[in-house]
């Protein structure tokens, strides 16, 4: 949680609170509940960060493309560590390409990957804005 005052400056986040998880993740696929916050977002003040759960560990590929579905950027996880670990994980993008370079504002797709028992592949859009 953030918040912003009159001028449009925000806070810093608040601490990451423990997943409280209700029901059993058997019953979940190898990757669920994919979203991310803020969307869209604002390179030059904030990062998006992506969330999901996963069923176990796995390795975990979140791929980044434009529109005219260039690759942006890639971003991997081996099980076990954040981003590819059991349970709820956070990963950021702060609006680079894989050479560091800000891309330009606009629609981007970020494809999710995670290889546990299954490979399951969960599409996400993102929306960047200057």
């Amino acid at each position: 949680i953030r918040s912003f005052d009159a001028a449009g400056s925000a806070s810093l986040w608040s601490p990451e609170s423990a997943p409280i998880l209700s029901g059993s993740l058997d019953d979940i696929a190898t990757i669920a509940s994919v979203s991310n916050y803020p969307n869209p977002f604002d390179s030059r003040k904030e990062k998006t960060y992506i969330t999901y759960l996963l069923k176990q560990d796995s390795i975990v590929t979140i791929t980044i493309f434009d529109l005219f579905g260039f690759k942006v950027n890639e971003m991997s996880y081996a099980p076990g560590q954040e981003g590819g670990k059991f349970g709820s994980n956070t990963v950021e993008w702060d609006g680079a390409d894989s050479g560091g370079n800000k891309v330009s504002k606009g629609g981007y797709i970020a494809v999710i990957q995670a290889k546990g028992d299954k490979v399951i592949t969960v599409k996400r859009k993102i929306g960047l804005i200057h």
